[in-house]
């Protein structure tokens, strides 16, 4: 007969259950879903950080994958080039009265092209922006400064001097657009110099591997620049 002053709970004995019984109780936490959720959590922290961790990648490599994205960056860049090339030798021509009918008659038309090329409403510009990848190795950082660099050059200093073009196409006594030009013609220098150098640090890096020059061309200046 059972005791009714008796805890029933109190006296239970966990000796008493069976080594079996034990193991199947401990068993249930790995099944919970807070244990579950944590668990793959920390499995999932765990894969990144080895993913991140750099993995060996030779001075060949290291090149190879470097010369790519110059190409990359080359190509995106050939469209403002050739835009800022165009409008310069517009502008000149319109000058020193050498620009014929036929491109008289075409060139506002062409400077607006220009402006785009080198701008974000630009399909390459935009490529050049968000979808170049450089190796993240020390050469690799110096790449991705003239990846930066080429950006500014052409979205910010090349746009400008061809908005300041198009406006002296139309106004060629305007002395505050020329002072503009002249001041964008100097930032555009100063920017090609440091895409250079960028790419001659990442040289070095590579122990003198050559890689492909940026392609930012030198114009030649506007008459009274």
């Amino acid at each position: 007969m059972t005791d009714p002053n008796t805890d029933t709970v109190a006296s239970f004995d966990p000796g008493s259950m069976s080594a079996a019984s034990l193991t199947t109780q401990k068993a249930v936490i790995y099944r919970r879903p807070w244990f579950i959720i944590t668990a793959g959590a920390i499995i999932i922290a765990i894969l990144s950080i080895l993913s991140d961790l750099p993995s060996h990648v030779t001075v060949a490599q290291d090149a190879a994958s470097q010369t790519t994205t110059l190409k990359t960056i080359n190509a995106d860049l050939a469209p403002c080039d050739f835009a800022v090339t165009e409008s310069f030798m517009i502008l000149t021509d319109k000058i020193e009265g050498t620009l014929t009918t036929s491109a008289t008659n075409l060139a506002p038309a062409l400077l607006k092209n220009d402006q785009t090329a080198c701008s974000f409403t630009s399909g390459p510009i935009v490529d050049l922006g968000n979808n170049i990848d450089v190796e993240g190795t020390p050469a690799g950082r110096y790449i991705s400064r003239a990846l930066t660099d080429s950006i500014i050059w052409a979205s910010s200093y090349a746009l400008a001097a061809i908005d300041d073009v198009s406006a002296l196409y139309i106004s060629p006594n305007d002395a505050k657009l020329l002072a503009d030009l002249t001041k964008q013609e100097n930032l555009m220098a100063s920017e090609r110099s440091v895409v250079d150098n960028d790419v001659y640090r990442a040289v070095v890096l590579l122990n003198g591997t050559p890689l492909p020059a940026p392609n930012i061309p030198s114009v030649p200046r506007i008459p009274g620049t």
